[in-house]
């Protein structure tokens, strides 16, 4: 009986093999996010949010379905839904695309404010949306003005044409007055909306984000997890 005992006392204080009674630990998994250019900072979205730069290695116990997503300013969003099983170590490369200049100046060449939003600058593309939106409202309602007024002065010219009288000149001069100020108000309003046209189309080629080696970020976050469980999290960044 000796013989057979002390082996499994020694190998159980070696760790190859639990002492009776003992609770054996489950393994946990590890991720590793890495990526395209490095230092690309990142979240994980879920029941709970970890943010990071990469190369980032999380030892979570954490099993199921996450999503892992990188917004970093001057590359196209990469986003991707991934299921953890917390037990096998798992690795996931993200190849970030850079945005295209070009790309944001036809933007807003077309929209105010949406090269900005391409740009990732979301409140100055606010900004210059709301501007445009209010200069085109001015400008379309003074052009209705102006040919509300243009008619005024056809009008005021058959009168005239049909009876020469004083009445008749002085409401044509007053009718001719009156579209003179709304073609100079049509004017103004179109002005300002070719203005801001153009500071957003300025302003997006001027703030287009650029990219450093180093300055990239990422997102991860898991479904569900276990609150009382320890999350580990290993970060390197790389200057």
């Amino acid at each position: 009986m000796k013989r057979s005992v002390v082996p499994f006392v020694v190998a159980a204080l070696l760790g190859v093999v639990p002492p009776a009674g003992a609770a054996i630990p489950s393994p946990t998994g590890t991720l590793t996010v890495l990526s395209r250019p490095p230092g690309a900072s990142f979240q994980i979205r879920g029941a709970v949010e970890i943010s990071g730069r990469t190369p980032l290695t999380l030892t979570p116990r954490v099993t199921g379905r996450y999503e892992l997503r990188s917004t970093e300013p001057g590359y196209n969003t990469w986003r991707r839904v991934l299921n953890f099983d917390g037990v096998s170590p798992d690795s996931v490369w993200m190849t970030l695309t850079r945005k295209s200049l070009v790309g944001a100046g036809l933007r807003s060449a077309l929209v105010p404010g949406w090269g900005q939003f391409y740009s990732s600058h979301p409140a100055s593309g606010g900004a210059f949306l709301g501007a445009a939106v209010l200069a085109g409202a001015g400008f379309g309602l003074s052009r209705l003005r102006y040919e509300d007024r243009q008619n005024d002065v056809d009008d005021a010219i058959a009168r005239l044409n049909a009876s020469n009288t004083p009445a008749t000149r002085a409401a044509l001069q007053s009718a001719v007055t009156e579209r003179d100020d709304a073609l100079r108000m049509r004017r103004i309003t179109g002005g300002v909306l070719g203005g801001v046209w153009a500071v957003s189309f300025i302003e997006t080629l001027a703030r287009f984000p650029t990219v450093s080696k180093n300055a990239v970020s990422v997102s991860v976050a898991p479904p569900s997890f276990d609150p009382h469980a320890p999350l580990v999290v290993a970060l390197r960044v790389r200057f």
